[in-house]
């Protein structure tokens, strides 16, 4: 919920998410790139941080709390209702956290490289070895690009992000925040 417009970025050519202390809560403290699965550039991530310009994606930053929870936290509860309503994934993990499940089993089921997974998650390597060297950000777009787009056949996000979700009731705020008035 936290990525900002200015945290979509290009490097190398490789579009990818810079998750960072400055834009909220990191365990680590440090930031890490991580590379935009092929999947989300063809659904029109880019076109919607475009039309962001700034600030975060996913809620208006301009709203008042008055004693109510921060917007950030009302946008991932209606996220985590909208996904739990997919029937995606199990009832006793947080939506939010089973995505982070659901990456490394892929992985695992994949073969992909351990200390390339770590690195996107965030997690440190597990033995003094693996510290050794850096994962760079060509490896891990290769890594993203080898997970599939929708794992299992379904298409959980079943969005395109420059017009909402397409559901017939209008109802995609669980997916973009709400235009400006």
């Amino acid at each position: 919920m936290q990525l900002r417009a200015e945290d979509v970025q290009e490097r190398d050519g490789i579009p990818h998410l810079l998750i960072t202390p400055e834009a909220g809560s990191v365990k680590t403290l440090e930031f890490r790139e991580v590379p935009i699965h092929p999947a989300l550039a063809e659904r029109g991530l880019q076109d919607l941080v475009t039309e962001q310009g700034s600030g975060p994606l996913f809620y208006d930053a301009s709203s008042t709390r008055s004693g109510h929870a921060h917007p950030a936290k009302i946008a991932s509860g209606r996220i985590s209702t909208w996904i739990r309503s997919l029937g995606i994934v199990p009832e006793d993990i947080q939506p939010s956290h089973a995505w982070r499940h659901r990456f490394r089993t892929l992985a695992r089921d994949l073969r992909l490289d351990s200390r390339v997974i770590d690195d996107i998650l965030g997690h440190a390597p597990s033995s003094s070895g693996e510290r050794y060297g850096s994962v760079s950000l060509k490896i891990k777009a290769v890594t993203i690009s080898a997970m599939p787009a929708c794992p299992g056949g379904h298409d959980p996000l079943g969005v395109d992000l420059r017009r909402g979700d397409g559901r017939e009731d209008g109802n995609d705020a669980a997916v973009r925040k709400p235009a400006s008035t």
